[in-house]
């Protein structure tokens, strides 16, 4: 038996470097209807020959399939107009048909149509659909490539899909994946948890959003966009004494971090706050600009996180400022705020850090498991870098 396949794997060898520049001098000798090879030379003549119908127990070599080819192994040295099926596909030029394949299907010249595979494909000029489970190459896509592990295209006019990752050099139309969407540039959209470009132009919406350069929007938890929207404020409002924030995204939408700290008004405790919130800037000058935020944030006493537990106030907070930028990272912005507060502690707690009187500054709930909120006006005020 290994005789057997020692046999086979050096019949395989030598066809694999034909494949790779099959001679345009060398005349097609005649047309077979239906051919039989158990090996490469063992069979059927077929070497230089089209078949209309091929078939092998082990692997096959034609110069032409116009039709139907299968085996375990199907080599062919010029075109495949039809289909092929078998564990291993390869063709040295042309495809015109569907290829279908548990492992491999290869074909170093231009694919229109169809290539499925169960472990990889690989096209050099593709202008139709891959399909594998694992992993799918192509040099220039135009049409749709589809794995659940990884898609690679170099210039891609169309679709990627995938559950892993997408890769392409020039995408011009979608990346879609649970994974993660590298395109060195991309005009459409990214669609994934992690998108990374350096030249984009369309829209990026994941979970993570980096790139260089962006002509159009990201929304995420995180945007990392270097000609973006980044900026670090730091400021006091009505609810916290000192704030720190973190905005990140593209020219108008972006996502808000946050952490505050105040006192208590009129009790000696302290309040610490963190905060999540989305945003969009309005931009009415070159230096002047609107931004508007809607933020969530949970607010609790430290000192008491291990005797009761966090027992937070949930709070949102609509925010409305407008901002001066002196220069690039420098500039101040004032504005004001909608409050809306809800706590599930008893007792009386007083949310406004500043005395602004009785409306809205103090919140009594009616118990232990029933919440009271409240609503009040309130301002902000800081800096911005």
């Amino acid at each position: 038996m290994r005789y057997v396949f020692a046999f086979v794997i050096a019949a395989l060898a030598a066809p694999s470097m034909a494949l790779a520049a099959p001679p345009d001098t060398v005349a097609v000798m005649d047309t077979i209807p239906v051919g039989f090879q158990v090996v490469p030379g063992l069979g059927t003549p077929g070497d230089r020959h089209v078949r209309f119908a091929s078939f092998n127990l082990l692997a096959s070599r034609n110069f032409a399939v116009d039709g139907l080819e299968m085996g375990m192994v199907n080599l062919v040295d010029d075109r495949l107009s039809g289909l092929q099926m078998g564990l291993w596909n390869q063709v040295g030029r042309h495809v015109s048909g569907l290829q279908l394949g548990v492992v491999a299907n290869w074909a170093s010249g231009t694919v229109e149509g169809l290539q499925m595979a169960y472990g990889f494909n690989i096209a050099g000029d593709t202008s139709g659909a891959q399909l594998s489970s694992v992993f799918n190459l192509a040099r220039d896509l135009d049409g749709v490539q589809a794995s659940t592990g990884v898609n690679l295209g170099r210039d891609v006019t169309g679709v990627q899909l995938s559950l892993g990752a997408n890769v392409a050099k020039n995408l011009e139309g979608v990346q879609w994946t649970v994974g993660g969407n590298y395109a060195e540039s991309f005009e459409g959209v990214q669609l994934g948890l992690v998108n990374v470009t350096k030249n984009g132009k369309g829209f990026m919406l994941g979970l993570v959003n980096v790139a260089d350069a962006l002509d159009g929007e990201a929304l995420g938890l995180i945007n990392v966009i270097k000609d973006g929207y980044q900026h670090v404020e730091v400021f006091t409002s009505d609810t916290d004494a000192v704030a720190v924030g973190v905005k990140l995204g593209g020219k108008s939408f972006y996502t808000v971090f946050q952490a505050g700290w105040s006192p208590y008004a009129g009790e000696d405790q302290d309040r610490v706050s963190i905060a999540f919130g989305l945003g969009g800037h309005i931009s009415l000058a070159p230096r002047l600009g609107l931004d508007i935020d809607v933020i969530f944030s949970g607010r609790f006493d430290p000192d008491t996180v291990l005797d009761i537990g966090f027992e937070p106030v949930a709070m949102a907070k609509l925010r409305v400022a407008l901002g001066y930028q002196f220069f690039d990272h420098l500039g101040i912005f004032a504005g004001v705020t909608l409050n809306n507060a809800v706590t599930w502690q008893p007792g009386k707690r007083r949310m406004a850090s500043y005395d602004m009187g009785t409306v809205g500054s103090n919140l009594v709930p009616k118990n232990k498991f029933n919440g009271e909120g409240a609503v009040w006006p309130g301002f902000v005020l800081g800096v911005r870098l």
